[in-house]
């Protein structure tokens, strides 16, 4: 699998969602994106690089695993406040 993006449900930390991203990546994946919608933190996870944070962010680029691809945070966030 070469990405897998998740927003933590409600009963998950951020370190418990950073604990699965490094679970994830220990069994191959190549890139996890964490989506925290409240402060808009998008976290990038990859195989033996740094995390990648971005604070507040519209859009995030993922092209090193899927070039050409944008997430559109705003769109993300904006669907997960709707009821």
């Amino acid at each position: 699998m070469r990405a897998f993006a998740s927003s933590p449900t409600p009963s998950d930390t951020l370190p418990k969602a950073r604990a699965k991203a490094s679970a994830y990546l220990r069994n191959g994946v190549r890139l996890v994106v964490l989506i925290e919608p409240r402060s808009r933190l998008v976290e990038l996870h990859r195989t033996d690089s740094p995390v990648s944070s971005h604070l507040g962010a519209d859009s995030v680029s993922i092209g090193l695993e899927m070039p050409g691809f944008t997430l559109d945070i705003a769109a993300i966030v904006s669907s997960m406040d709707d009821p």
